[in-house]
């Protein structure tokens, strides 16, 4: 059975790969975008099935000034439990996605 995700930018409201009744243990949004016309940031949301959704919007992620840093994803602490990830809508992407699937090795 398909199952909805908090927020209305997924086509139809639904998104099908997980069965109803999946609970999130964790969810959150990149940073919104100013300098993409004020595009609000893509939200995400991992449910306890190993499904990671990231939904509709822009992502830009980046190690900062510190060449030799790595800044770890939002959904980092859980990379052991994802093994599949669904976009949905149109995401934008920013001027770096780096190490933003860093760790994530299910197959």
């Amino acid at each position: 059975m398909p199952f909805k995700v908090p927020w209305g930018n997924v086509i139809g409201g639904v998104v099908s790969g997980a069965l109803e009744g999946d609970c999130v243990i964790a969810e959150g949004r990149f940073e919104d975008q100013p300098v993409v016309n004020g595009m609000p940031g893509s939200p995400w949301v991992l449910y306890d099935n190993g499904v990671l959704v990231i939904c509709g919007g822009c992502i830009n992620w980046s190690k900062g000034d510190d060449p030799w840093m790595w800044m770890p994803s939002p959904w980092f602490d859980y990379s052991a439990n994802i093994y599949r990830i669904v976009f949905t809508g149109r995401i934008i992407v920013g001027a770096s996605l780096d190490n933003l699937f860093h760790g994530l090795y299910n197959e």
